[in-house]
Parts: structure tokens; sequence; C-alpha cells
């Protein structure tokens, strides 16, 4: 196939945020790039366009007579499959049917993309320059084991992260900041997280958006975290795919594409 023509790839998995950075990077180098976050969409997508490369997710189950990776092992001889794994098993599902890459989740962007170039050689865009900024989020909360984890989770996201275990040291610290978006505890000594979100929310003029996070999942504290100027409150413990696509959505580096499914589902 003709060097100049888009790579045509198919993600097949209900989880939108953990392979979100390489679409957006190989759509900006020149990929076509579908999501299928059904077993159904999937196999209606492939039917309609088939794609060269499908990267599919294990865990997405076709209904009827079999799994999805074998039927489109059968149905698309000639696409390549990348496939993922969210369990820890030794050997993975299809091991032995010819797989372009299988690999346990999280697999690194750049691990993704050095299969897909080599596999298709020529087919994407140099990179791409200037190459998008690192956007800085604020992170605050008492709980400096929580926050650690917290800030290793968003650097490993591409993220630069600024921590602060007390509310009023952030506030101080707010101005020489200028995060893109400050993530914010409720349980908090001395000043609680909602007075810290209101004051972020007053001194920057409502620039800066405060997603809450709180153990106490009610109505009430929701509607308290919105009136402070919370752009969304999260109940803690939060799955990894829930506040991602809340993150992406406020100061992620994302495509018109990526938004609109984004929207769809915030």
């Amino acid at each position: 196939m003709s060097s100049h023509t888009p790579l045509s790839i198919l993600f097949a998995d209900s989880d939108l945020a953990a392979t979100r950075p390489l679409r957006v990077e190989l759509r900006r180098r020149g990929a076509r790039v579908e999501l299928a976050p059904t077993a159904a969409r999937a196999v209606e997508e492939a039917n309609a366009h088939p794609p060269e490369l499908l990267v599919l997710d294990e865990s997405l189950k076709k209904n009827g007579d079999g799994d999805l990776l074998s039927h489109f092992s059968t149905h698309l001889p000639d696409t390549q499959i990348i496939l993922l794994h969210s369990g820890g098993d030794s050997t993975p599902h299809g091991s032995g049917m010819g797989l372009l890459f299988s690999a346990h989740k999280p697999v690194s962007k750049a691990t993704l993309l050095d299969v897909i170039a080599d596999a298709f050689p020529g087919r994407l865009k140099p990179d791409p320059e200037p190459r998008p900024e690192t956007h800085t989020l604020l992170c605050v909360d008492d709980d400096r084991t929580y926050l650690s984890s917290l800030s290793r989770f968003l650097e490993r996201r591409g993220y630069h992260v600024i921590c602060h275990d007390s509310a009023r040291q952030a506030l101080e610290a707010l101005p020489g900041l200028k995060p893109e978006l400050a993530i914010v505890d409720i349980m908090m000594l001395g000043m609680d997280g909602l007075t810290l979100t209101r004051r972020i929310h007053e001194r920057s003029s409502g620039k800066v958006p405060v997603v809450v996070l709180t153990a106490l999942d009610s109505k009430e504290t929701y509607h308290r975290a919105r009136e402070c100027g919370a752009s969304y409150c999260l109940t803690k413990p939060c799955k990894p795919e829930d506040f991602l696509n809340v993150v992406d959505f406020i100061a992620g580096d994302l495509d018109e594409e990526e938004r609109r499914l984004l929207k769809s589902r915030l």
C-alpha cells in the first residue's frame, strides 16, 4: 500500500483512557484511527472498513460462539493484531496465533508506537514539531502516601505534577504555579478542600479548574463542591479510567476526536 495512504487502525477497547495518548499521537502522525468500545461495535466497524492494524483489549468479549481474537484472526487474515491483556497470566491468551505484539497493560505509548512504526515502515509521518507542552497539575492532599502515589500515576501519564500536603501552602504557591488543573482532597486538617476549592476559584477568577476527591459519596457533598467552584467531584477510591478521563478532558493534549469521545462519557 502507498506510503501516502493513511494507516488505518481500529482500537477495540472499552477503556478509553489506557491507550488515549497513543491514539492522539497516531493521529498527529497521519494515521486514520477509529475506536470501538464494545465487541458489537468492533465487529461492525471491522466488517465495514477492515483495518490494517487492530489494537484489541483481551477483556472485550464477543457474544456467541467465540472471543474477538479468534473472530478477527479468522475473518481479517490480512490485519495485523496487537493484543493487550489486563490480567497477569504468565502465558497470555493468543500465544502462537501470529500476533504482531502481545503485552500486559499498562504498555508505554513509546513501546507501542515503535512496534507500529516498525511493522508499517514509512506509513507514519515523522514526529511532528513543535511538541505539545507538558501540562502542570497541582495536587493537594494531607495524606502523603496517597499524594505520592497520585503524583507518580500522573507523571507516568506525562503531566508535570506539583504536590502540597497543606491547603494553605498550596494556596500561597498558586500564583507562581499557574496550573492547568488543581486536584484537591476534601478531608484535610486545617483548611479543608472545599474552602481551598472556593479560594482557588476566586483567586484565579475561575481560570484554574478544580477536581475534588472525596470519600463521602453523597449528593450533598457533590452539590457543595460545585457551589465552591469545582468542575468535577470524584469519589475515592476512583477507578483509574474514570480519573484519567476527567483529568485528560480538562488538562490533556487531546485532538477533536478524543475530546468528543470523552465528552460523551463525562
